[in-house]
Order: C-alpha cells, then sequence, then structure tokens
C-alpha cells in the first residue's frame, strides 16, 4: 500500500507489565472475586465519497484504560483516557473511594495525552478505490443516479491483565467497504447494497474488487425496479446462503448468549440438552476462522477465541459466557467477552456465528417449492428476545413460482418466532457461505463486528406481509 505498508504496525506504545501489575494489584487490595485490567489504543480511517464527491478524510486516534473489579456479586468499573501512571492510579483510586458502583461506569478525566501517531496506510490510494466502485456503478446501468461510499480500516492494540492470569497482549485490524446505489426509472426509485471487509491481512482491497463491488450494487438496484407488489399471507420461504444467516443471528442467536438466558429473557433459559430445532440444525459460534470481520485470537478478557457448539442436530448444547455470567455459574468463559471499547463493560456477544451446511443442494431447495418467496437480503426488524417474536423487512427478495425464481418482490416483511423458525425448518442447502464481512452487531448500545453465515434454508410456513392488493 503506497510506499510502505504499516497495516501490521500496532499504534502507540504498549504499557510496562510492571505498571499494569501494580495498578490491578491496589485494584484488588480491598478484596474481590475477580479483578482485570484493559488498555486499548485504536486508530481509525473514516472516508466518504457521494454523489462523485470525496469528502476529507478523517484520522481518528484514541487510546485508554478500563479497570474492573467483582467483589461480593457487585461490579465496580471505572476508565480513562490518561494512560499514564498518574492517570491510572488515579482511576483506581476513583474506584476504591466508592462503597458500591454508583454507576455502570465511572469516568476519570485525562490529565494529559499522547501525541496521534502519523497516519499508518496510504488515504490517496483508497480514495482511488473508491473513484473506482463510483465509475463502475454509474456506467454499469444508466438508471443509477446517486451513489454513496464509504471506507473505514481500523488497526487496534490491546493489553489485557486479569487476576491470577499473565498479562496477554493482541494486535487487531479490521475494514468495511461499502457501497450503496440508487436507481430510477419511471418515477420508481430502488436502492442496491454492496460491501467487504475483515482483517486488512486477509482482506485486501484494490481497484478491481471496489469496481465488482460497485457494479453489484448497481445490478441489484436495477433489478428492484421492475419489482412487483409482495403477496401477503402464510407462505413458503426459501432464506439466502451467506448473509441470510442475519436473520438467526437477530431472532435467535443472541438468545444464546449467557447473561440474557440468566436474566431468563431468554426463550432458551433452561432448555439444555433439549430439542429447540430440527434435527438438521447444528449452530456453532467460532471465534477461530480465519480471516472473518468476527474473528479473535483473544477476546477484551483476554481469553482465547474458540470453536463453541451451540446447538447439534436440534439439541441445545450450550451458551456463549464472559467472565461474569461465567463466575455467575462456575463455568469457564468460552471466549465471547467483548466490548466496543475500553469504555465499556465486557459482554457476552457472538463472533462468527453459523448454521452448519445440510444435504439439499439449493437448486434442489428451489424445484421443491412451487410457490413462495426467496429473500435474498434482510433488511432491519425488531425482535422480543423472550417470546423469540420478531419481524424482518425484506430488502431483496423474489417471487418462487413452479420451482423457479420469478419477478422481484418489494415492500415485503417476514414475521415469526425463533422457537417456531427452528423447528420447522425441513431443507437445509449444501452451500454454506458467510457474509462478505461488514457485518455489526448491536447490543446495549455497544457495536462490535460480527459474521453470519449459514446454507441455504425453507421454512413451509412463514408470515409474510406485503403490498399485494
Amino acid at each position: 500500500m503506497g510506499t510502505k505498508d504499516r497495516s501490521a504496525e500496532p499504534p502507540g506504545a504498549p504499557r510496562e507489565p510492571s505498571l499494569l501489575g501494580l495498578i490491578l494489584k491496589r485494584a484488588l487490595s480491598r478484596g474481590g472475586e475477580y479483578g482485570d485490567l484493559f488498555v486499548e489504543e485504536r486508530l481509525t480511517l473514516r472516508l466518504r465519497l457521494e454523489d462523485g464527491r470525496m469528502e476529507t478524510p478523517v484520522w481518528g486516534h484514541e487510546a485508554g484504560g478500563g479497570i474492573r473489579v467483582v467483589r461480593e456479586g457487585i461490579t465496580q468499573y471505572v476508565y480513562t483516557d490518561d494512560l499514564g501512571e498518574e492517570g491510572l492510579m488515579g482511576a483506581v483510586d476513583s474506584l476504591l473511594r466508592g462503597n458500591a458502583v454508583r454507576a455502570p461506569h465511572d469516568y476519570v478525566p485525562p490529565g494529559r495525552r499522547e501525541l496521534p501517531p502519523l497516519p499508518w496506510m496510504d488515504a490517496v490510494e483508497a480514495m482511488e478505490w473508491m473513484r473506482a466502485a463510483d465509475r463502475a456503478a454509474r456506467r454499469a446501468e444508466s438508471a443509477v443516479f446517486q451513489v454513496a461510499i464509504a471506507y473505514t480500516p481500523v488497526r487496534q492494540r490491546i493489553q489485557v491483565l486479569a487476576s491470577q492470569a499473565d498479562l496477554l497482549e493482541d494486535h487487531r485490524t479490521n475494514s468495511v467497504f461499502t457501497v450503496r446505489v440508487l436507481a430510477r426509472r419511471e418515477g420508481v426509485t430502488a436502492e442496491g447494497r454492496s460491501g467487504a471487509g475483515g482483517p486488512l491481512e486477509s482482506n485486501r482491497m484494490d481497484e478491481e474488487r471496489a469496481a465488482e463491488l460497485g457494479r453489484e450494487a448497481a445490478r441489484t438496484a436495477v433489478r428492484m425496479l421492475d419489482a412487483t407488489a409482495a403477496p401477503a399471507g402464510e407462505l413458503t420461504v426459501v432464506v439466502t446462503s451467506g448473509w441470510g444467516g442475519v436473520l438467526f443471528h437477530e431472532a435467535c442467536g443472541h438468545g444464546l448468549e449467557a447473561d440474557f438466558v440468566q436474566r431468563g429473557s431468554s426463550f432458551f433459559a433452561g432448555r439444555t440438552g433439549k430439542r429447540v430445532a430440527a434435527e438438521g440444525i447444528t449452530v456453532v459460534d467460532d471465534a477461530t476462522l480465519e480471516g472473518r470481520r468476527g474473528s479473535l485470537r483473544l477476546d477484551d478478557e483476554g481469553n482465547p477465541g474458540q470453536r463453541t457448539p451451540l446447538i447439534e442436530k436440534g439439541i441445545l448444547r450450550g451458551f456463549l459466557y464472559d467472565v461474569r455470567s461465567a463466575l455467575n455459574e462456575g463455568r469457564r468463559p468460552t471466549g465471547n467477552g467483548r466490548r466496543q471499547s475500553y469504555r465499556s463493560l465486557p459482554l457476552p456477544r457472538m463472533t462468527n456465528t453459523y448454521i452448519e451446511a445440510g444435504p439439499y443442494d439449493p437448486a434442489e431447495i428451489l424445484e421443491n417449492t412451487q410457490k413462495g418467496i426467496y429473500v435474498a437480503n434482510v433488511g432491519p426488524g425488531t425482535v422480543d428476545l423472550a417470546r423469540g417474536s420478531f419481524i424482518f423487512s425484506v430488502t431483496e427478495g423474489y417471487l418462487i413460482e413452479n420451482g423457479k425464481l420469478g419477478r422481484p418482490i418489494s415492500g415485503a416483511a417476514i414475521a415469526g418466532d425463533g422457537p417456531s423458525l427452528l423447528k420447522e425448518i425441513d431443507m437445509v442447502g449444501s452451500d454454506l457461505r458467510f457474509d462478505s464481512g461488514y457485518g455489526a452487531c448491536s447490543k446495549e448500545g455497544q457495536v462490535v463486528p460480527t459474521c453470519v453465515g449459514q446454507p441455504t434454508i425453507r421454512v413451509p410456513r412463514m408470515l409474510v406481509g406485503g403490498t399485494e392488493i
């Protein structure tokens, strides 16, 4: 990249292990079942191109640390932007002054700040990728009238020191490249989206790849100009492989995170070892997959990322644990303790969560579906975790008629509940794919990178809300 590739170099300088050990020892000086110290330094570049105009690049640098103590079941947490000895010790003293946690977080203003490092990647080259995507989208289809492109690479260094453990360090990179296209014909407007992302080392962008993302978004937008009114009622629904996994992620995946289970707000609570899905459904969360957006060598509590079976041939096998939820049950964490930044407490979160491949060729699934809808892209929706009920918009969908894909549809939504959805899936394809790497998950106000995946699946009966009169 440019004259020198700095994407693998960690930002800033690490804190001295002796200093971090001293800070944690003081934090635990009044006792506690567990304590940890999380230090983060992050560099971000934000680029945006819209209507052919490139906005000024925005370089971001942030650094800080968070200190947590769990004492008699109560969690105290304090964070600071000052990573010097004085700043970290001041944060610990603030934590020790409290009889109990007065709020989920206690913030100590910084005393001094380190200067941000010099830019670490070639923004000029990245801008050329974006211009290539813009040109390709506009040349692909004459109906295209608006193109918006964003690119955000991130580089992060973390250090984690937990009680009864050694100091651990990790360097991470991630990126998101997205293209949004609007097309118009005879007063009808439609949208197409595409994107790619993941760790910079294994997801290299160039002009050719960027151009293909532009063409892909343009083709989708133009196809949707010919959309017909979506049917309504109880219909057979076939959900695409890859990004279609976001339906499971939202409708069922959060219910497999241990904090929701322990609160009783998950429909999976109390059902370990019982059948919760059709026999053909096996679900895994795997942070060790190479090159995926949710992959982690270490989670944000210093535990190694791992492969965690959640549902095996329809039987519920386990949940995703961070340190706090594991302490509650006397279990080991599963390496799913994640946080948006040092300002936030870690929570049990998904990494790369997917449904494993089944026995059916995806073409066979379509051929065995005489009438229904094919969901190629799932949009925004709402979920009730306790009951598992959900409703999601279909941003790209098609009619299925006589076992073949028909015209695109507009205005469709799918509704149901997680427990029924899992049990009613009757065909699971052999075409396991993962999303292209630009997904993110929000929970309790924290956003972290995640990846979803699945093969093509079929649900014989699902409620479809449409616009057909």
